[in-house]
């Protein structure tokens, strides 16, 4: 299953994306907005997908994955972050753009506290739920350097001839603290661009 996380991702670029870039897809969007609210009912959309051929079952796992909301309507931006998740994993500058958004310090990297801000800011009513679950989703992007071989630093030979644990008690502040992880630019395409394989509904699966 897609990690909820690279959702949002695609949910944020599609919203920060103009209307100009994807006319047909708006096209679609408002010729099946029955109701012109400007979201598209889960009952409508279920007798589109139905008349078009594709199963009952199947249908319903596709609105599954599309309510994002789970209120019975499709969003604009729900709409389009499904329909552009493929292209947005080979467009490197729609990629770079949300990294770019990420890294309010400028320092080339981001950690999950500066992901926060972006998809779940303090007004918002996801907020506290995000701030739970993030720090468990964020692993999707550090753990590519999980299988990198690790050198090792001066503290482990040290500790070797007993001068580890002298370093320690002379200089605590530095061997205590730890500091959250962080993603570089590359890392962040990396992840972003793994190939999608579709399966039926909400079995979406990122694979290499």
């Amino acid at each position: 299953r897609m990690n909820e996380l690279k959702k949002a991702f695609f949910l944020y670029i599609a919203h920060q994306r103009g209307l100009d870039d994807v006319p047909e897809l708006r096209a679609l969007f408002t010729h099946f907005d029955y109701r012109n609210r400007g979201t598209l009912s889960s009952e409508d959309l279920y007798q589109v997908l139905v008349e078009c051929g594709i199963g009952g079952l199947r249908a319903e796992r596709v609105l599954h994955v599309l309510d994002r909301a789970s209120d019975g309507q499709i969003r604009w931006t729900e709409f389009i972050a499904a329909a552009i998740c493929v292209s947005v994993c080979r467009n490197q500058a729609a990629v770079d753009l949300a990294f770019t958004a990420c890294d309010t310090d400028h320092d080339g990297k981001i950690m999950a506290e500066d992901i926060l801000k972006i998809i779940a800011p303090p007004d918002s009513a996801g907020q506290h739920a995000w701030k739970r679950r993030l720090p468990d989703l964020f692993n999707e992007l550090t753990k590519e350097d999980s299988a990198q071989p690790k050198i090792k630093s001066n503290t482990s030979t040290m500790s070797s001839f007993g001068l580890g644990r002298l370093a320690a008690s002379l200089f605590p502040s530095s061997s205590s603290s730890k500091e959250s992880p962080k993603v570089d630019l590359q890392q962040f395409r990396t992840y972003m661009g793994k190939t999608l394989t579709f399966r039926a509904g909400d079995g979406l699966f990122a694979v290499t």
